[in-house]
């Protein structure tokens, strides 16, 4: 038992004497050395530290606007996008005309995905026979016309109410990206077409992709960037803005906040299982001391009390030898 102590104590002691002299192997501290080995073992257990690049750290310009105040609007307008985005004038649907399906899929569906939908047919035996009549003069010179534009009024009028109420929220607040005067200024005013020719060759490479999500994502970041593209290289304007390109525009703005907070969420996720960590590793540190504290105890209780039998033995034979001399 006491010779399983001996490592444990040893390499303790060891270790507490290069501590505190500090001494050196090669150009690192042991301190470093071990430093090191540590972020190993979190790097093994997909547990790191966020690199920050410098203009982030050291808060620079980028087209006159302050990095955190880039970061301070992607705040503020991520959550009113969020919103926007699940409106159906903005929400984005996938369908397939070519397989049947008796459901609409959102923009969702996975790369090389087997199943796909489409819009289902009707069965005969399923249209209601109103609809299967030839009295077609029935409906005749009813203001048909008049009827679907107010049902069709009704049924997104809550709908469209909401939606441009968030557009004013989204266009009535402070950002700081839209204040800056460099970022309002033309970037290229002399080679903004070169530049648009060229985003367009990137646009349609997207067309080689198989991954139909990923084209889809990929359209509409692109769009957005065309657009943006339009409007900062060059004095000229875009008038006004077709359903895709808005749609594209609320979509990639959503998608790029998302990409900017993002990184605080996984520094915050990675601090979290850090923490986890290191609560598992005193755990085991924990357990470790008490196994080792344990058989120590049992160690010192098991030789004091074979100390106490031979004491007891000694004085029990002490006694019986001076028994037997006063007898004779």
């Amino acid at each position: 038992m006491k010779i399983c102590l001996i490592p444990v104590f040893l390499s303790l002691i060891i270790y507490v004497i290069l501590f505190l002299k500090g001494k050196k192997k090669g150009d690192l501290y042991i301190t470093e050395l071990l430093r090191n080995k540590f972020e190993n073992i979190l790097l093994y257990f997909n547990i790191f530290e966020v690199q920050y690049p410098e203009s982030y750290l050291n808060n620079e310009k980028l087209l006159g606007l302050h990095v955190r105040d880039i970061e301070k609007d992607a705040y503020r307008a991520y959550p009113i996008l969020k919103e926007l985005k699940q409106k159906d004038y903005f929400r984005i649907f996938k369908v397939n005309l070519h397989l049947s399906c008796k459901v609409f899929l959102k923009g969702n569906e996975k790369c090389k995905e087997i199943k796909k939908c489409s819009v289902c047919e009707c069965e005969q035996d399923e249209i209601p026979y109103n609809f299967r009549t030839n009295e077609i003069e029935i409906i005749e010179n009813k203001m048909t016309n008049e009827d679907l534009k107010k049902t069709f009024i009704e049924s997104y009028e809550q709908n469209d109410k909401e939606a441009v109420r968030l557009l004013d929220d989204l266009l009535e607040n402070f950002y700081h990206s839209c204040s800056s005067k460099e970022f309002l200024e033309p970037l290229f005013p002399q080679h903004g077409k070169d530049i648009l020719s060229k985003f367009m060759n990137i646009t349609n490479i997207l067309d080689c992709v198989p991954c139909v999500k990923c084209r889809l994502h990929g359209k509409l970041k692109t769009t957005a960037l065309q657009i943006a593209l339009v409007e900062g290289v060059s004095d000229e304007h875009i008038g006004s803005l077709e359903r895709n390109e808005i749609t594209a525009l609320i979509n990639a703005l959503y998608y790029f906040a998302d990409s900017i907070l993002i990184i605080n969420k996984f520094e915050d996720r990675l601090k979290l299982k850090k923490t986890i960590f290191i609560f598992y590793e005193l755990s085991f540190s924990l357990f470790l001391f008490l196994e080792i504290y344990s058989i120590i105890f049992l160690t010192i209780r098991n030789y004091k009390k074979k100390k106490k039998k031979v004491a007891y033995m000694n004085i029990c034979i002490y006694i019986f030898t001076k028994g037997k001399k006063k007898i004779k």
